[in-house]
């Protein structure tokens, strides 16, 4: 169960608006919310989350540094394997 505030993919449903849904003459974002009926806990934009996701892989993502040092450890073992 997700905590308070959170968005999770399995109670959530995406609830897009365009710029044609119009409510009292302003612009409503599209937002994702609550799947169950009447629940107005979690609502969040859905450019945040979008861009949270793109963060979270960004920070998932190998750079050259660490590719680097796996292999140089991998050598090491290797070297180290040998001389037993």
């Amino acid at each position: 169960m997700p905590a308070k505030g959170c968005v999770a993919p399995r109670t959530v449903t995406e609830r897009v608006r365009g710029p044609a849904d119009l409510t009292l003459g302003k612009t409503v974002p599209p937002v994702y919310t609550c799947a169950q009926k009447g629940c107005r806990a979690v609502s969040a934009r859905k450019e945040a989350i979008e861009q949270d996701w793109v963060n979270l892989l960004a920070m998932m993502q190998p750079t050259m540094e660490g590719l680097n040092q796996v292999a140089e450890m991998a050598a090491a073992s290797w070297q180290h394997r040998k001389l037993r």
